[in-house]
């Protein structure tokens, strides 16, 4: 009895969060009834690495609305729903640097499920401009320096794309982060990380004034 109340709880707190992004709960009585959802849900619940994290419930939304991007089972106007969210929610998470370099293997894999869908899906990158207070997609006119990382020898740069569409128009806005530090195993690291997850990325000594090349097994000594 116990653990059916904490399924059921957990559930609930996944729908509110979807709901308080898209207050429809059409679609959210959708994705929670597939025959995926009772497994997923479960997964999430127990064996996620995040799941005690007091902002866990921000991905495991992610989790179930690239679940429903994923489920050709579904239509197409619901998993354009699911696109259109899952993307607003990975540009709000790309405002908080920290964030999203601590989930930064999961956000890539998010990423690749929305390129997978806009593959196969034409209209798919026309996504609406998000409303104010909906999870907007940061606008940055200059770069965004990490606050965890804000000095050091080594510089690290790299540029996500977000995209929104304005008065008709989708529209592709770089957003350029700049992380710095003294360790370069912590900024060689990262960089991987990003590169790996489809960002452009440049590594630099800036003592040397040198381009450091990023490759896996290799660390520059």
């Amino acid at each position: 009895m116990l653990t059916y109340l904490k399924r059921r709880y957990f559930a609930a707190t996944v729908a509110a969060e979807i709901r308080a992004q898209t207050d429809d709960q059409g679609l959210i009585s959708t994705l929670l009834s597939r025959a995926w959802a009772f497994q997923h849900l479960e997964a999430l619940r127990t064996q996620s690495y995040y799941r005690k994290e007091p902002n866990a419930s921000f991905l495991h939304a992610c989790g179930i609305l690239e679940q429903g991007l994923l489920d050709q089972g579904l239509s197409n106007i619901t998993r354009r729903q699911c696109y259109e969210a899952l993307h607003a929610r990975l540009d709000k998470a790309k405002s908080n640097l920290p964030y999203w370099s601590r989930h930064s293997f999961i956000f890539s894999g998010l990423l690749e499920s929305l390129d997978q869908f806009s593959t196969t899906q034409p209209d798919a990158n026309k996504v609406d401009a998000p409303t104010e207070g909906s999870g907007a997609a940061y606008k940055a006119t200059e770069p965004i320096v990490s606050s965890e990382f804000p000095a050091g020898r080594y510089k690290l740069v790299y540029s996500l794309q977000t995209t929104e569409r304005v008065r008709g128009q989708v529209i592709g806005t770089p957003v350029e982060y700049v992380l710095r530090s003294n360790d370069l195993e912590t900024m060689y690291n990262i960089g991987l990380a990003k590169q790996m997850g489809g960002a452009s990325v440049e590594l630099t000594d800036t003592e040397k004034n040198q381009l450091i090349p990023l490759k896996l097994d290799h660390l520059p000594n």
